[in-house]
């Protein structure tokens, strides 16, 4: 058992706290500040807390976390990195809860390499990257953070499986609220996603994706813009103020868009194309309340099995 408690930590060359080849690792209540390495690294070790620590002006990550098993980093404050918030590498069974991450040079949460990971219930503002980046991650949650004046996606999936994107306050930033890319069996719901420059949600080459019950305004682009992607379900969200459609929809098969609510967009209010499906009605717009959109209520073009009923 090491227990790193309470130290003050400042005007470092290297690293602020460097753990290795250590388990049941504690490090937690240190004020670490002008270290130009890491805040705080940890590699290989299993069972790692990380917590209530407050790490300043790190020329590195906040936290780094590689090659383990069972870490959990929570209620930190971090400001001012070089590099991500908390970054955590090849890990397995990862919790990332409640931290305060403010002024990143790179990501505010990273996990990449990893299974079974919960980024929950953070306040991340003020990123160079992304507000969350998942990548090569299987079955993460990112659920109930607040995620604001980010310079690129508030959360990015890339290249990962079962990934949930739930419940969280996106708004601020310079790309899109949720991006993913070859990331099957996606969730994104009752996010509330706003301000955002570029689509509230993209997601693109992906299978079995749904996008349920968000509250999407004053976006730049597209509501929602679903790209290569088969088998969707894109339903009961609201969406509203849109500088493009309100939900777009180009190739992949086998495409669901339901009791959505889409108001004042500046083009369509739902734009499908190139789409197809194995019966007709596999490509489906159903039961939508579409108002005030610029072109088109529903616009199709070059799909077929298509079945546009009860809007």
């Amino acid at each position: 058992y090491t227990l790193v408690d309470g130290n003050t930590i400042s005007d470092i060359g290297e690293n602020g706290v460097y753990i290795s080849n250590s388990d049941n690792v504690d490090v937690t209540d240190n004020g670490i500040s002008d270290v130009d390495g890491h805040g705080v690294k940890v590699n290989p070790s299993d069972y790692v807390e990380v917590a209530n620590n407050t790490i300043t002006d790190i020329g590195l990550d906040g936290v780094n976390i590689t090659d383990g098993n069972y870490a959990w980093v929570h209620n930190n404050t971090i400001t001012n990195t070089g590099g991500d918030g908390v970054d955590v590498t090849n890990n397995y069974d990862v919790e990332i809860s409640q931290n305060s991450i403010t002024t990143t040079g790179a990501n505010g949460v990273k996990v990449a390499g990893s299974v079974s990971a919960l980024v929950n219930d953070n306040t991340i503002t003020d990123v160079v990257g992304d507000g969350v980046n998942v990548s090569t991650s299987d079955y993460t949650y990112v659920t109930w953070n607040d995620i604001s004046d980010i310079d690129t996606a508030g959360v990015r999936v890339i290249d990962s499986a079962y990934v949930n994107v739930t419940d969280n306050h996106i708004w601020d930033t310079y790309f899109e609220g949720v991006y993913a890319n070859n990331a099957d069996n996606l969730y994104v719901a009752y996010n509330n996603i706003h301000h955002i420059s570029d689509d509230g949600v993209e997601v693109y080459g992906s299978d079995n994706v749904t996008v349920t019950s968000n509250t999407i305004n004053e976006v730049s682009f597209d509501g929602v813009d679903l790209d290569y992607v088969n088998n969707s379900s894109v339903t009961s969200n609201t969406i509203s103020d849109t500088g493009d459609n309100g939900v777009e929809i180009d190739y992949g098969t086998n495409h669901f868009v339901a009791y959505n609510t889409i108001d004042d967009t500046a083009t369509n209010g739902v734009y499908i194309y190139g789409a197809s499906g194995g019966y007709e009605g596999s490509v489906r717009v159903y039961d939508n309340d579409i108002t005030d959109a610029g072109y088109d209520g529903v616009y199709a073009g070059n799909t077929t099995a298509l079945l546009i009923d009860y809007n």
